[in-house]
């Protein structure tokens, strides 16, 4: 594993960790399993909370974008999964993830048109 792909996994951790310990705080102190409506209204509670807000949804819209067009062009089965990932557990997940894989998709990919040249060569 390479120090970006490790850094990549380091982040897709926190990612996962650091939002759903709040988010585990929120769903305590709000009845039922999970508000959104609550959620959101909580989120633009203020000036603050709502550039944050407004700035992480148009950054995952990006990113929604983004990762489909790029698991398809790099031939990545399954990139609406990332999506998903982001909506359902925390885009600073779901991203670092997605650049993790794709590291490893791209390095598999090189090794393979390596060989493939070395048996053309040697052919």
């Amino acid at each position: 594993m390479s120090i970006r792909e490790m850094m990549y996994a380091l982040l897709a951790v926190l990612g996962l960790l650091l939002p759903w310990h709040y988010n585990l705080q929120f769903m305590a102190a709000t009845p039922g399993l999970f508000d959104l409506l609550e959620f959101v209204r909580q989120a633009m509670v203020n000036p603050a909370s709502a550039s944050l807000s407004l700035d992480l949804i148009v950054a995952f819209t990006a990113y929604c974008v983004f990762v489909i067009a790029e698991a398809r062009r790099l031939g990545m089965r399954h990139g609406w999964i990332f999506v998903a990932l982001g909506l359902c557990v925390a885009f600073a997940c779901a991203f670092p993830l997605f650049l993790l894989l794709r590291e490893r998709h791209l390095r598999r990919r090189a090794a393979a048109a390596n060989a493939a040249t070395a048996a053309a060569l040697s052919a």
